[in-house]
């Protein structure tokens, strides 16, 4: 079967909300031991993370790849096909989770050593891990799509939705507006039925992310 390509239009697509249920999806095996928060706010002022996820025991290990590295606390970012990935963004996303570790209700409420930073991004960001080996954080290929920032205080990886392999992470690779078709009738296949894909594939209005659907 030849494989095609999808094309969609900028304005039509939510990737955000699309994103935030992909996310749900690939971690679905351990969706009792997860709390999903999507545009978590960091404060009264709209200082927002697009997805929080908290593991709510400490003795589970997350199957999916993207979760290996989760602790209790977990910061996601995500960026939108076609969005730059800079390495002002990284330490932005960093920042949110210091931000978000000092915003407990009583001192030391969010442990430092319980915190994690994920990005998300079609594209793999060359510049971005670039700059970051340059300044002494070295960048290591864990899984295909999957790669960790070393020597920050802070466990952090970087997830290129591209290079992730189809068989294990469907719902992120048809997060494209160049979706094979193969992985997209697989995905609706084999998803799981019920809120999370139909908000994948009919992710809301939210905001000033407008438009119609995935």
């Amino acid at each position: 079967m030849t494989d095609k390509s999808i094309t969609l239009s900028d304005t039509d697509i939510q990737w955000h909300p699309a994103f935030c249920a992909a996310a749900e999806l690939e971690l679905y095996a351990n969706r009792t031991d997860l709390d999903f928060q999507r545009e978590y706010n960091l404060s009264k002022k709209p200082l927002q993370i697009d997805l929080l996820v908290i593991r709510k025991r400490d003795n589970v290990r997350v199957k999916n790849e993207i979760g290996h590295i989760f602790r209790r606390y977990n910061i996601i970012e995500y960026k939108s096909p076609g969005d730059a990935l800079s390495v002002d963004d990284f330490f932005k996303t960093v920042g949110y989770a210091c931000i978000y570790k000092g915003l407990g209700e009583r001192t030391d409420q969010i442990p430092v050593d319980q915190l994690t930073v994920s990005l998300f991004r079609e594209e793999h960001p060359r510049e971005m891990f670039s700059n970051l080996e340059k300044y002494g954080f070295p960048v290591k290929k864990k899984y295909p799509g999957v790669y960790y920032i070393e020597r920050l205080f802070i466990p952090a990886q970087v997830v290129v939705t591209k290079e992730l392999e189809s068989r294990k992470h469907l719902s992120l690779k048809v997060l494209s507006r160049n979706a094979g078709e193969e992985d997209i009738r697989e995905f609706i296949e084999k998803a799981p039925d019920g809120g999370h894909r139909r908000a994948y594939l009919h992710a809301p209005a939210n905001g000033h992310r407008t438009g119609k659907t995935v």
